[in-house]
């Protein structure tokens, strides 16, 4: 999130800015790059449940939830899948 420091409203940039900081995290980076690269991911759970409303972003090897599907905070996040052999 970014704002610029010239802003005419502080109140609104404050809001925004706390919003990103605090609010539900959408982005999970993968700690390997899934294989084969165009089915990465085979399952996805919150909590221990599985979840749908979520994507494989190849360019940031992440999962990205839809806004209306961000797992709470403190939430665990667990996601599945295969690894190419070399």
């Amino acid at each position: 999130m970014v704002e610029s420091i010239c802003t005419p409203n502080w109140a609104d940039s404050l809001r925004n800015l706390s919003t990103s900081a605090f609010g539900p995290n959408r982005t999970f980076k993968l700690s390997e790059k899934p294989e084969p690269a165009d089915a990465p991911a085979s399952s996805c759970a919150v909590d221990g449940v599985q979840v749908g409303g979520w994507h494989y972003d190849a360019g940031t090897n992440s999962v990205v939830f839809d806004q209306d599907a961000a797992p709470p905070p403190g939430s665990v996040v667990e996601i599945t899948y295969s690894l190419g052999c070399d």
